[in-house]
């Protein structure tokens, strides 16, 4: 979320800005985590959640206006929706007191019930949704008092054993979460070479965002005066975001491409996923399966299909000329996983994106 707002008053929020070029790089000669090998993995696409591997994508699509105001030249029709659903505040805290007696974090909770989801929807049990980490190395000297907020985001791959307990399930994937803060600076691209995905394939169409921030106490806030002037709410490049509050009573917003999910089963979503979470807190000690009996297979949410950004194929490419250009179409062609590249092609048409430009 986006917000801007005039502030009077001080808080020490800061330090002093440190220089980060002493991030160290990842070291990539050992075994690479389970994660990074993506295929295959469930994912939001073509009318359904299909496998990881399939070269389709979902790209944003402008719609009609809605209600009395009719669209005009200077209104843009919106494109996101939002809804939000909020847990009890004796559900809330339940989790949190489950998660510090089992050593594990709410966020772990959050995370599985979203993979249960995810699977229970594409009948497979490995899943991949996004994730965003500080990217604040614990082992750099003064990364705590760097200035910024370091926030990457990144694949996280899970497993859903049916007939695993949910309990210690969810304590493995605190384990696999805890590995990769060994990685959790490593850009998009980087990662993307790592998965063996073709360039054109998304790693993933879904991304969970676990708004971990500390509290401010009432006294650090009190000589503060805060007037909102502008709030924008957090929409991505994914057809679905899943930004989730903590704090008692936990929240969870839906944000979507309007081009690819319905009111409808958005809510659905939400509602499943509140609903899991009531069942953990009541009763933790209950197989995976369990979990995903409470759904009905009449509320698996459709995701609509859409078209790639692709040239027609009744247009026939306009060969390289140069030994340049023969250079770069090969590295396209091998990058986004496409049978050819013109002059005239345009990197992002094709399925391209920023992050993998500098491979």
């Amino acid at each position: 979320m986006v917000t801007t707002a005039a502030v009077s008053g001080s808080i020490d929020l800061l330090s002093p800005p440190q220089q980060i070029s002493a991030i160290p790089a990842v070291a990539t000669t050992g075994p690479l985590p389970r994660l990074y090998s993506l295929a295959p993995a469930a994912r939001l696409d073509s009318g359904k959640i299909v496998l990881a591997t399939a070269p389709a994508r979902i790209y944003t699509a402008h719609t009609s206006g809605q209600g009395d105001r009719p669209p005009t030249a200077t209104i843009p029709a919106p494109c996101h929706g939002e809804q939000s659903i909020s847990l009890s505040t004796t559900t809330t805290q339940a989790l949190q007191t489950l998660a510090r007696q089992h050593h594990i974090t709410l966020n772990t909770v959050i995370q599985g019930i979203w993979a249960l989801l995810l699977s229970h929807y594409s009948q497979t049990n490995d899943v991949v949704f996004g994730i965003t980490v500080s990217g604040r190395p614990p082992a750099l000297p003064g990364s705590d008092s760097m200035l910024g907020l370091l926030i990457n985001t990144i694949p996280l791959r899970i497993g859903v054993d049916p007939e695993a307990m949910v309990l210690p399930w969810l304590q493995a994937i605190r384990a696999e979460t805890v590995e990769l803060q060994h990685y959790e600076h490593s850009s998009t691209g980087q990662i993307h070479q790592w998965s063996e995905l073709p360039g054109s394939s998304p790693l993933y169409e879904s991304l969970l965002v676990f708004e971990n921030y500390p509290n401010l106490s009432a006294s650090a806030l009190a000589d503060l005066e805060i007037q909102i002037e502008q709030t924008k709410g957090a929409q991505t490049g994914y057809p679905l975001t899943l930004l989730v509050k903590p704090n008692a009573p936990l929240q969870i917003f839906g944000i979507y491409e309007l081009s690819c999910l319905d009111q409808t089963s958005v809510s659905w979503i939400l509602q499943h996923f509140v609903c899991l979470l009531e069942q953990v807190a009541v009763n933790p000690d209950q197989r995976v399966s369990a979990l995903k009996q409470q759904i009905p297979a009449s509320e698996i949410p459709q995701v609509n299909r859409q078209p790639a950004h692709r040239r027609s194929p009744a247009i026939a490419p306009v060969a390289p000329k140069t030994a340049l250009e023969k250079t770069l179409a090969d590295i396209w062609q091998t990058l986004l996983g496409v049978d050819s590249v013109g002059r005239h092609d345009n990197f992002f048409e094709l399925g391209g994106h920023s992050c993998w430009q500098h491979n």
